[in-house]
């Protein structure tokens, strides 16, 4: 089984290409930017893993909340692929629930979205059961959190998919949109421009 896995919800992305049972990977940081090298990174993953794109049987995404553009070009790779080749299975999944299935115990998970304000999320055993935001100072009164360095470690990604893999848990390509849970400055400011 041959799988792709995507993340470029935050400034550190992660592509990763699963062979049976061998995985090539690779985390970029900030000094990437994610639309100019995210498909010279799947490509060269690709080749090492000796895998074409035509012989994925599985493309996973994370859809977010996250950065708005770096979302978007997940989503946008994730169905571009899919076009060339419509067989493919799809794992899309939210930033928490790899964090909420590495952190069972958690009640709360959550990443920073602004200087101000955090993306939160309430779990229960490791499943996530609301999604919102909350102010910085609201966030820290939580207990049995997990504050999110916006890093996914490669064993986590894969756990978390290989789980999804084992439920049969998939989605439709037409359900892989971006999930955001606050506007973006843009939609902020066309608001400003019609209350006028």
């Amino acid at each position: 089984m041959n799988i792709l896995i995507i993340n470029t919800a935050f400034d550190n992305a992660n592509y990763i290409v699963v062979k049976d049972d061998t995985i090539y990977d690779c985390t970029t940081d900030s000094s990437s930017k994610h639309s100019e090298t995210s498909l010279l990174h799947i490509d060269e993953l690709l080749e090492k893993a000796k895998v074409s794109v035509n012989d994925l049987d599985i493309i996973c995404v994370n859809v977010g909340p996250g950065s708005f553009t770096g979302i978007r070009i997940g989503v946008a790779l994730t169905k571009g692929i899919y076009c060339g080749n419509p067989n493919l299975k799809i794992i899309s999944f939210n930033s928490f629930e790899p964090i909420a299935f590495a952190n069972k115990h958690a009640k709360n998970i959550c990443i920073q979205a602004s200087k101000d304000d955090y993306y939160v999320a309430d779990c229960e055993n490791g499943t996530i059961t609301k999604k919102y935001i909350l102010e910085n100072d609201l966030c820290k009164r939580l207990e049995n959190v997990v504050f999110f360095d916006n890093i996914f470690q490669t064993k986590d990604l894969v756990n978390y998919v290989q789980d999804r893999i084992n439920r049969n848990a998939f989605n439709d390509i037409n359900e892989t949109n971006p999930l955001y849970l606050k506007l973006s400055q843009a939609e902020k400011e066309l608001l400003k421009k019609e209350k006028k």
